[in-house]
């Protein structure tokens, strides 16, 4: 009998420390993706942080609350 892990695996810059790095975390154990840089400690932006905050930017409901 065989156990299988699935490990999910993401690269990273980090803008403090200039490193570039992969990390892979077992998603089973913890399904967060790793949001600090191993070698600093500095907080990394997600990948896709981008994408969600101009979606909501660009989102013409939050004029008509009134």
């Amino acid at each position: 009998m065989t156990l299988e892990i699935k490990l999910d695996k993401a690269n990273k810059h980090c803008s403090n420390c200039d490193t570039k790095y992969s990390v892979e975390w077992d998603t089973e154990e913890q399904d967060l993706e790793p949001l600090t840089c191993p070698f600093c400690g500095y907080e990394v932006e997600l990948d896709d942080e981008e994408d969600v905050e101009e979606r909501y930017e660009s989102s013409d409901e939050d004029d008509s609350w009134n």
